[in-house]
């Protein structure tokens, strides 16, 4: 359980790749 939340920290951490999640979640609340 910690390995996947650490995971998740170190995408997290990367920029580019909070911005590929930003825009899922954008396009997934605005249906």
């Amino acid at each position: 359980q910690e390995r996947f939340i650490c995971r998740w920290v170190d995408a997290l951490s990367d920029p580019r790749v909070t911005h590929e999640i930003r825009s899922i979640w954008l396009s997934y609340w605005s249906q």
